[in-house]
């Protein structure tokens, strides 16, 4: 049997009907394949009543026929609507991405969005269309329209991805959109970061330095791979500050679990959130994500238990989790136990990842540039001695902080090239008829009516080499920008947010800062760094540096070092 033409027609008007109602109520992913498997069985089970003299191949050959003329209805239905009927239609931009996000998978799987941004704004300006209801806004004056305190935008369904579906008692600080939870949990988490919980932290800070030294010391005259050692330190230090135990990554000296699970974790979410209603779906099947989760799970009950022992009378040293597992004392906000081990992963992904990274592009850098490793040399003599190396250490963190000019500019610098998180943060504009955001756009001197329910994203990147912003040589590693911003031709100092903006911008930078420049003092200090034979800088740069919503590489960055002569 074969569906008759009045069948065809009523699949075509069911898709024409299905997508108005998807448009407006937007169901979950696993709701729609729920209702099409339903719908699926019951039109096999009409047809073998109504038909039984037909044989099942004959039932399923209609069926596949008629989803055929659904599907492609709805699809074309979608396509026209997007193309020429969508509120942002009259947005320059690629029509595969106004068309589907789907088109953003490959270039995720590659690792190169920011570069794929970058380029599109240089080919239709400020406000590129990037998906079917997102814009990209490349402009220094959007920023704190869409990302300060004030605006009325919200997070966007990136976030959702991130956290996979789970509730909404479930999720780390950086996924948690409503604003007033956000707020409870921030206050919690600043009390792990304030003045006295950063003193405490000194002196495992001054510890796992020790440690990463010592290896490297056994190491000087054979290859290392020193964006990997980064790592092993970054691993290091925050599972001692987080969770007061450490991974031993650097006694070790190779990759372990915790890496390998979290490199796993950040490829599913950079792909995840450029299709975020699959999150739902990525939940309920073998994902890396969930074995990141059971990983950071275990370690938090360790922690957890060690904490109950040591409110027994056993010594308590104060770690991050320490705070976290108090409550804010304005709101009574208490985490429940699924938030703590989302910010357990949060305390992994944020305190150990985008720190590495910046330390090995610092490194990276500073070993290509030699005229500007010896500045930053004569500095650390210049303000600590010059025997600092015979106590490396000890080095004072305000003085590392307040008089290292260079040593900051470098740091900045690096982070300009390569923001920790590159493609930006997403947000959502208000919706409703009458919610149009007005954005005021500085380079342009024009104004953007973004309509109702439209998601958006200051491309960090795109913004940080913009010569707009930081000219001359905006893709050039030039620290004497930072050095003394009154001497460069462009010097947008709004433009530059290496830890994101606003109340949801990085709450451990000013840890990040003193872990990057204690290591980087004291790697200075006693090693003289080269690159390992064979190895390509050039290349490297346009190869082997890829974007997992934190950047990566995907080669080591091979290095051959020696012990300077006191």
């Amino acid at each position: 049997m074969l569906p008759t033409l009045l069948d065809v027609q009523a699949s075509v008007g069911l898709a024409l009907v299905s997508h108005l109602f998807y448009a407006n109520y937007e169901p979950s992913a696993p709701t729609v394949l729920a209702v099409y498997l339903v719908g699926s069985l019951s039109y096999l089970f009409l047809a073998a009543t109504s038909h039984p003299s037909s044989s099942p191949f004959d039932w399923i050959v209609s069926l596949a026929v008629l989803q055929t003329a659904y599907t492609a209805s709805l699809l074309s239905s979608i396509a026209a609507y997007r193309l020429f009927f969508h509120r942002l239609r009259s947005f320059k931009g690629p029509s595969s991405l106004a068309l589907s996000k789907w088109a953003w998978v490959p270039t995720d799987l590659a690792g190169q969005r920011p570069a794929k941004v970058t380029s599109l704004h240089a080919t239709y300006g400020d406000v590129v269309r990037v998906g079917p209801r997102e814009l990209s806004i490349n402009d220094v004056g959007a920023i704190n329209q869409i990302l300060g305190g004030q605006s009325a935008c919200r997070k966007g369904p990136w976030y959702t991805a991130a956290h996979g579906g789970k509730g909404p008692r479930s999720l780390s600080l950086h996924v948690t959109i409503d604003t007033g939870d956000h707020r409870s949990r921030r206050r919690i988490w600043d009390a792990g970061f304030s003045v006295a919980a950063l003193r405490s932290y000194e002196a495992q800070l001054r510890q796992t330095t020790r440690k990463l030294l010592t290896q490297l010391d056994a190491r000087t005259g054979g290859e290392v791979a020193m964006d990997q050692w980064c790592q092993f330190y970054a691993f290091d230090v925050m599972s001692e500050l987080g969770f007061s135990r450490s991974f031993d990554l650097i006694g070790k000296g190779s990759f372990s679990k915790p890496i390998e699970l979290l490199e796993g974790a950040m490829q599913a979410i950079m792909v995840l959130g450029a299709v975020p209603y699959l999150s739902a779906v990525a939940r309920v099947a073998p994902n890396p994500i969930k074995d990141f989760e059971d990983f950071t799970e275990e370690a938090l009950r360790e922690r957890v238990g060690r904490s109950a022992e040591k409110k027994r009378g056993d010594d308590d040293r104060a770690d991050i989790f320490t705070h976290l597992l108090g409550e804010d004392k304005a709101t009574g906000w208490k985490h429940t136990w699924n938030e703590l081990n989302a910010d357990a992963g949060l305390v992994v992904v944020a305190g150990s990842d985008t720190t590495s990274s910046v330390l090995a592009m610092v490194i990276f850098h500073l070993v290509k540039h030699p005229d500007v490793l010896e500045r930053v040399r004569k500095e650390l003599h210049d303000v600590f001695g010059h025997d600092y190396e015979e106590e490396e250490h000890d080095l004072d963190f305000d003085k590392l902080a307040k008089e290292c000019v260079w040593l900051n500019a470098v740091l900045n610098e690096t982070m300009r090239l390569y923001p920790p998180v590159a493609s930006g943060l997403q947000r959502e504009s208000p919706s409703g008829a009458s919610s149009s955001l007005v954005l005021n756009l500085k380079h342009s001197a024009s104004t953007v009516v973004v309509p109702p329910a439209t998601i958006l994203s200051v491309p960090t990147t795109a913004l940080h080499h913009d010569p707009r912003n930081f000219s001359p040589s905006p893709d050039a590693f030039r620290p004497e920008r930072f050095v003394d911003p009154s001497k460069e031709e462009r010097f947008e100092a709004a433009a530059f947010m290496p830890f994101g903006y606003g109340p949801t911008g990085c709450v451990g930078k000013k840890l990040a800062w003193m872990e990057m420049r204690l290591m980087l003092a004291n790697f200075i200090g006693r090693f003289d760094a080269n690159f390992a034979p064979g190895f390509d800088p050039e290349k490297y740069v346009r190869e082997c540096i890829k974007d997992t919503f934190t950047m990566t590489r995907t080669a080591p960055i091979r290095m051959v070092l020696s012990r300077r002569a006191r």
